[in-house]
This record gives C-alpha cells, sequence and structure tokens, in this order.
C-alpha cells in the first residue's frame, strides 16, 4: 500500500476545485487537477446572476487559487482498469482515485432552424460560459431596452427571465412544453411557476420554435402556431449534456463505491 492515495481531478470548476481544497487537508492524499483550458476556472452561477448584466466583471467570478498549479492539458482517455489517464500531448498519469468533474455543455437547438446568418449576428447564444455572458451583456450595452426570447423555461430560462426583466429587458419566455418544468418540479408545482411567469413576463408555451431569422438586426423567431416573435437577442436554455473523456463520452455510471 502506498504511503499516500493519489487523487486526480479532471476538471477544476465549483465541483472539482471544492474536491481539491477538501482533499488537501488529508496529508495522506495527494491531488492533481487536470484542466482542459487556459481560462481561469470560475463559478458558473454568477454567469446570469451578475456577469450579463454587468453588475459584476468576469474576473469577480473566478475561482481562487488551487492549492497546487494544475496540469494545463487536455484528458485523451481514461483506462479505469489500469488506474491511468492519457492525456493530449502524450504524457500519462496514474491515480489511485479519480474524480471526473468535467461538467456539462448546453444543448443546441436543432441544426436547421437558426439561419447562419442569425447564428453569426451575435445575437442567438446559450447561457452556459463566461463568454456566453460577455456576448449578452455586449448586446443589453448597445440596445436600449433590449426584446430578449428566452427559448426554454426551465431552471436556468425561468431564472434567467426574471433577471433580465429587473434589468431592464422586455422579455418573451417560450418553450415547447405547454407546463414547462413538469417533469423536474412535478405538474403541480410547474403550473404555479407557469401561472407566475404570465404575470411578470410574456409568455408563449406549448409551441416549439420552427425557425430562427435574421432581418436587417432583428431576429425574426417563428413558431408552430405561426407567431412571429421579434427580438434583440435570443437565449436557448435547453438543458445540458454531460461531459466526459472517453471510454465514456457523457453520464458515468458507477456502483455503491462510486467506480466506474
Amino acid at each position: 500500500m502506498p504511503d499516500t492515495t493519489h487523487v486526480l481531478v479532471i476538471g477544476a470548476g465549483a465541483a472539482g476545485s471544492a474536491s481539491i481544497r477538501e482533499l488537501a487537508q488529508h496529508e495522506e492524499i495527494t491531488t492533481t487537477a487536470i484542466i482542459d483550458t487556459e481560462t481561469t476556472p470560475y463559478n458558473r452561477t454568477l454567469i446570469n446572476k451578475a456577469v450579463a448584466t454587468g453588475l459584476l466583471e468576469p474576473h469577480h467570478a473566478h475561482l481562487p487559487a488551487l492549492p497546487a498549479p494544475p496540469v494545463r492539458d487536455r484528458v485523451q482517455a481514461v483506462d479505469p482498469q489500469e488506474q491511468t489517464v492519457h492525456l493530449r500531448t502524450g504524457a500519462r498519469v496514474d491515480y489511485d482515485a479519480l474524480i471526473a468533474a468535467t461538467g456539462s455543455a448546453p444543448r443546441a437547438l436543432p441544426p436547421s432552424i437558426a439561419s447562419p446568418a442569425a447564428l453569426e449576428s451575435g445575437r442567438v447564444t446559450h447561457l452556459h460560459s463566461l463568454d456566453d455572458a460577455l456576448r449578452v451583456r455586449g448586446v443589453l450595452d448597445r440596445t436600449p431596452s433590449p426584446r430578449v426570447l428566452i427559448y426554454g423555461a426551465g431552471f436556468i430560462g425561468a431564472e434567467t427571465a426574471g433577471i433580465l426583466r429587473d434589468a431592464g429587458c422586455r422579455v418573451t419566455l417560450a418553450a415547447s412544453s405547454p407546463i414547462p418544468g413538469a417533469t423536474a418540479f412535478g405538474s403541480q408545482v410547474a403550473g404555479q411557476l407557469s401561472q407566475a411567469h404570465q404575470v411578470t413576463v410574456d409568455t408563449h408555451f406549448g409551441h416549439a420554435l420552427t425557425r430562427l431569422e435574421l432581418v436587417e438586426s432583428e431576429l425574426h423567431a417563428e413558431f408552430t402556431d405561426g407567431r412571429d416573435i421579434a427580438a434583440d437577442l435570443a437565449i436557448t436554455a435547453l438543458g445540458t449534456r454531460p461531459l466526459s473523456p472517453s471510454p465514456w463520452g457523457g453520464a458515468i455510471a458507477v456502483d455503491s463505491a462510486a467506480q466506474p
């Protein structure tokens, strides 16, 4: 048995950083963090709450420095049997325990919905990263009383609708489901939330988005009921999908001991 246990942490966002800080308090544990970016790890909960609306600058969302400098590389593959991680540079890192804190990626619109001009305009975005927040902020800064369409009325979409409304935006919250959030919250709670949204912002529930076009400098969103909603900015909030390296490439199934 080794004198210390080497824990390898892939990712240093909120979950990865918290894991490293907790483990660093134990002398019998050593940790190595691997980050696939030159961006300083940041608190993603501040993206829509503060950075997008200009309440905070991007650096205010950065997480404190880790106890030890991370390895800046990409994990190409994990071999759970050999307990080895293979990196893009060709390096190999062995571990005793592995924490995959690789986060998630936003679900995109079907490729046929948004026109190339709309996508290239900078007026269509997710609200998942600091870059997304700055894109939203740029549109808000240069547009008086901006019209914002949020497609997707789950937790992030609904929260962002309230935040942008309070920031002076004219918000339309749209979703293909007639009662958004019913799967997550149950039909009764979701129904109450739906009614609350209708009081505070414009809503368009129960109709799917079929086309998003840019006409001059204005977005036009077409829905299955034929309605056309004009907007200065469109935010897609269709949920996320888990990220992980090979051999998983998505959600990682683990046993009762949290072993993959």
